[in-house]
């Protein structure tokens, strides 16, 4: 009886950490009070590289397969970042093609410069600006 305990605390531990695991792969996602999506972070996990971020309207997006990319453009600068879209859970997928990165909107992005300079950023989060 007690070998069967055992077991079962087991399993609940095992499908605990599954679960942890499976929400951690999921961006966080922030709402305006009129049911907007406004805001979206922990699009890359942490990793020891340059953060760089800037201010902009978009200028090009592009998904392609797994990976979103887009441009940031202001006055003085212009960057690239791309995040995996399947950082977001399956409700932010849906406002962020509907209403979220297009062309004209204002944001403010920041992401990792881990590779090279003509590579993208890998972005951490990407905001609205009003």
């Amino acid at each position: 009886m007690h070998m069967n305990r055992v077991w079962v605390v087991l399993i609940f531990l095992i499908s605990a950490g599954a679960i942890a695991r499976a929400q951690e792969a999921t961006a966080h996602a922030t709402y305006s009070s009129n049911d907007k999506l406004i805001g979206l972070t922990g699009l890359s996990p942490l990793q020891s590289c340059t953060i760089r971020s800037m201010q902009g309207k978009v200028k090009d997006v592009k998904v392609r397969g797994d990976v979103v990319r887009f441009d940031l453009d202001s006055k003085t600068e212009r960057m690239t970042f791309r995040f995996p879209i399947n950082r977001l859970a399956s409700a932010e997928q849906y406002n962020f093609r509907k209403d979220f990165l297009h062309k004209g909107l204002l944001l403010r992005a920041s992401g990792y410069a881990c590779s090279g300079e003509d590579e993208p950023l890998e972005a951490i989060s990407i905001d609205r600006v009003y």
